[in-house]
């Protein structure tokens, strides 16, 4: 059976290896973005061998049989992305390649001059716009232990500057099952928070109807439910919204995770005063996958570096 793994395996083979070309596309020495894609799930099984190398444009002629839609902040190993507008992707206007993360993309690309792996930030995926896809019929590699990290004997200042830094640049990963996107049968979205209840319910849902009318004004908020709102399994749910909210380049979702970090990672992502009269940081959450973790890590040690404290205070632990 295809799997997505071996998709990323066929760009890890050839991953320094290989050139970029847009004239010579076909391998087994040079790709441009949209042959490697292709020439990766033929590889995998998730095309039959023989299928015609084909462009972004026949890429996005996938979309229903092979490729289902999904909005950005769902995107995971595994996935694909597509960038530059239906018809008009063509060339120099377009980009492919797939997810290793939610925040990392390995793809044929001019910039390395041959596959590399980067972020998905300052323009690495091309467009706007972008698309993302599920590759429907492969199965996955699922990872049952989280990752977190631990920052040991520092200040208190220190602690509280690091614990606001993290929650800042890893609210898109320590959130993402608590606040997400969900497609309706209607090709709308819901966005579900699981606040739980009492205060971070309720200053939850203040912060969601605020931030509704200022980027959403004509949506009807009377569509917001709240679900077991007496439980600790309580969430809210914005119902009915347009799907352009969550695909296209700055999702609702990512927004409300980084707009009620501080309320949904308190006690998640933490400081506390250890019994030598110091400060230790716990960083938990979602936690972070086995290919985020060592580049999370070398982020937060530098970081760390900057506050005057040691980077050996820094480690990473499984739960």
């Amino acid at each position: 059976m295809a799997n997505t793994e071996s998709v990323i395996n066929w760009f890890r083979a050839r991953e320094g290896k290989v050139t970029y070309s847009m004239t010579n596309r076909y391998g087994p020495y040079s790709y441009d973005c949209s042959s490697a894609v292709y020439n990766a799930l033929i590889e995998a099984g998730f095309l039959p061998v023989g299928t015609a190398i084909g462009n972004t444009e026949t890429l996005y002629a996938l979309d229903g049989s092979l490729l289902q839609p999904i909005s950005r902040s769902q995107a995971s190993r595994g996935d694909i992305f597509i960038s530059g507008g239906k018809g008009t992707s063509l060339g120099g206007n377009g980009h492919t390649g797939v997810f290793v993360s939610n925040s990392r993309i390995i793809h044929c690309n001019y910039g390395s001059n041959g596959i590399s792996e980067t972020s998905t930030e300052n323009g690495w995926m091309g467009g706007p716009p972008s698309n993302f896809y599920r590759l429907k019929g492969g199965t996955t590699t699922t990872e049952t232990e989280k990752n977190g990290i631990a920052i040991d004997n520092i200040s208190f200042d220190q602690a509280k500057h690091m614990v606001a830094w993290i929650q800042t640049k890893y609210s898109w990963t320590l959130l993402r099952e608590q606040v997400k996107a969900d497609k309706q049968s209607d090709g709308r979205y819901k966005l579900v928070i699981k606040s739980g209840q009492g205060a971070r319910l309720n200053n939850s849902l203040a912060r969601l109807q605020q931030e509704l009318r200022t980027y959403y004004p004509g949506y009807m908020q009377q569509n917001i439910a709240v679900i077991d709102g007496d439980k600790s399994s309580s969430c809210i749910e914005a119902r009915n919204m347009s799907a352009s909210a969550f695909t296209e380049n700055n999702p609702f979702d990512l927004h409300m995770r980084n707009f009620l970090k501080d309320i949904l990672l308190d006690g998640q992502t933490y400081g506390e005063k250890n019994s030598y009269g110091t400060w230790d940081v716990r960083v938990k959450g979602e936690g972070f996958n086995n290919h985020d973790t060592p580049i999370v890590k070398n982020e937060i040690e530098a970081e760390v570096r900057k506050t005057g404290a040691n980077a050996f205070a820094v480690k990473s632990f499984k739960y």
